[in-house]
Order: C-alpha cells, then structure tokens, then sequence
C-alpha cells in the first residue's frame, strides 16, 4: 500500500480455521484465498485508506470479474464479496480494481518469502489484520430476501 508516499506491506498465511471453511472447493481454495486479500488489505491498512480512493491491483481474473460484477455463482465468493463492499462503505473507502498480470505483481514475493523488492523500496511491514468474519463466512447474514 502506498499512501502520501509512504510504501508499507503485508502479508498472511491464512489460518486454518479459515481454510477449512474452503474445503468443499475443487480450485485449492485459490480463488478464496486470492480474493480473502482484498479484506485482508483494507482491514490491516483501514487507518491510512478511510475515506479515501484505493486501486488494488488483481492478478486472479475469476476474483476480479466477481468483485467488479459484485457477485459470484459461488455461494462463498457471492456471501463474502457482498461483505466486502459493506465493508468498504463503512470505511468511505472507494475501491478501484484492475487487472495485473501475475509476473508484475508485486504482491507475489512476500507470499513466495521473497522480500527484496520491498526491502530496497524502504517498505514498512504492518501486521495482518483480517476482519472477524473472515473466520465465519458462511455466518455471513443474507442481506437480500428472495
């Protein structure tokens, strides 16, 4: 995340109380895990980024078609892309997302232990912070009634 020119970074392993939620999947969990970053990133950097316009940048096409449509034919990807854009509203965080590809992602080192790039960009580490839903997503109230 940069803000006003300050360059700070993040990074999780997501626990296995979240994991297991995703063991019905058939995509090893990617596409949850891909999209559990977005949270991931508001909720641990939200002190910076209230009020305020943020681009992130998706290297995971499925993830960043449902984000932009709002919605997904996956039960878990729909429940938690809906929390994600109530969330953003309460943080008066406007989200723009676009595509980048995998090998220009700077996002990819820290999730491979490689940390150079960040290292000599003056980076500052701040510790992970995933919303408390996350570890409940299929309590996730329906907001919309059939």
């Amino acid at each position: 995340v940069s803000v006003k020119g300050r360059l700070m970074w993040t990074a999780l392993q997501l626990p296995e109380a979240v994991l297991e939620q995703l063991t019905h999947r058939d995509d090893d969990q990617i596409t949850m895990q891909e999209l559990l970053a977005v949270p991931l990133m508001y909720a641990t950097f939200a002190p910076w980024l209230r009020g305020a316009l943020a681009t992130v940048f998706i290297d995971n096409v499925a993830v960043l078609g449902a984000l932009l449509k709002g919605s997904s034919a996956a039960d878990d990807v729909a429940l938690t892309i809906g929390q994600v854009w109530l969330d953003l509203a309460g943080l008066d965080l406007g989200l723009f997302a676009a595509r980048v590809e995998s090998h220009a992602n700077i996002a990819d080192g820290p999730t491979r232990q490689r940390f150079d790039v960040l290292c000599a960009l003056g980076a500052q580490y701040v510790s992970p912070v995933l919303p408390g839903w996350v570890y409940q997503l299929w309590q996730i109230p329906e907001y919309i009634s059939s």
